[in-house]
């Protein structure tokens, strides 16, 4: 029995001293380098997180922008009475005048217009963008039968009795992403 007490004495002094002694230099380089291995998978995995958001952020803006200006363009052109293509030499589809009928006795056309140098899609009536960072517009107006009608620069324009539907394409681009949505607004003659 005082041999395996003596043992027992004799671990218990080899494990105090192993404690006062600390760590030993291999094993602090082995749970360093388990560590570092830990920590570039989770660096990786958290750089493509941000990545992801980024693009998410990117494209919620830019439906954002976009279903905006729809949604204002489709109330205007319900609206309308009459469309024409606007004088001062905006390139055919990129600008649009839209006329309604008269409130108060006195009716301004809408004016809708593509900037591309400023990639801004903005409204003379109310002097206000529609939606920036506009990469591509687009509006088209089909007639009763399916065919295009190109609208003139008239005065009155062409009454919305001879257009049945518009069709406009608009694209948008934030950061990494760009969307576009096209959206046909069927008009009801009057």
């Amino acid at each position: 029995m005082r041999e395996l007490t003596h043992s027992v004495h004799r671990l218990a002094r080899s494990c105090s001293s192993r404690e006062e002694h600390g760590l030993s230099l291999v094993e602090i380089l082995v749970a360093t380098a388990v560590a570092s291995v830990i920590i570039a998978a989770s660096l990786g995995w958290l750089l493509s997180v941000m990545k992801t958001a980024r693009f998410v952020d990117d494209r919620c803006q830019a439906v954002t922008a976009a279903t905006a200006a729809l949604r204002v363009l489709s109330a205007d052109l319900e609206s309308a009475t009459a469309l024409s293509a606007p004088d001062g030499g905006y390139a055919s589809g990129c600008a649009v005048r839209i006329h309604r009928a008269a409130v108060d006795a006195v009716s301004e056309p809408i004016l809708v217009v593509w900037d591309q140098q400023r990639r801004v899609l903005w409204q003379k009536t109310s002097s206000t963008y529609l939606a920036d960072h506009v990469t591509a517009f687009s509006l088209t107006c089909y007639g009763s039968n399916g065919e295009e009608v190109v609208l003139s620069s008239t005065s009155q324009g062409a009454p919305c009795t001879s257009i049945r539907r518009v069709s406009i394409l608009l694209s948008v681009a934030y950061g990494s992403a760009e969307v576009s949505l096209r959206r046909d607004i069927p008009l009801v003659a009057s």
